[in-house]
């Protein structure tokens, strides 16, 4: 009897055992499922952080230029400031050189008036070298010869590409 009590007990201990394999197989499905639901929400938030890392990327890109045509600007306008610094200098200095004690008339019934005409005087250049052309003749020179990229060249860019005209 204690065989057949032993056997009964082994039997029962293996359809526990059983029982227990099938639960423990039902939880790691379970939990297959639920790793599952977490990797893809995993994945698609990695998606979403990947695109607005793309989309800041064109913003920081679209900016860095935007800041690079300026310090072309600023670069430009500094060196337009000096020229018209020199320029005016030179104007003053000549005036000065010009200028005379008063006007002298020839004839007092004459109807020259008293104001100071001063005659049209280009900029002053230095010996041998040509008046540099502006930005904007660069640019339209640019467009007419259908140099790619034109419209966002600086003017240091568009001689370059122009050949150093």
């Amino acid at each position: 009897m204690a065989k057949k009590k032993l056997e009964k007990a082994a039997k029962k201990a293996i359809a526990n055992a059983r029982e227990a394999v099938d639960d423990a197989a039902k939880a790691v499905r379970k939990l297959e499922r639920t790793s599952k639901r977490r990797v893809k929400k995993l994945d698609a938030e990695v998606a979403a952080l990947t695109k607005d890392a793309a989309r800041s990327a064109k913003r920081i890109d679209r900016a860095s230029r935007k800041v690079e045509r300026a310090a072309a600007i600023s670069a430009s306008a500094e060196e337009l400031a000096r020229e018209s610094e020199d320029y005016a200098t030179g104007r003053i200095a000549e005036a000065r050189s010009a200028e005379a004690p008063g006007p002298a008339r020839a004839d007092p019934n004459s109807v020259e008036s008293d104001v100071f005409v001063e005659p049209e005087i280009d900029p002053p250049t230095s010996p041998g070298s040509a008046v540099e052309p502006s930005f904007r003749e660069l640019r339209d020179e640019a467009k007419r010869r259908s140099i790619p990229g034109y419209s966002r060249m600086n003017k240091a860019a568009l001689v370059e590409a122009l050949g150093g005209s």
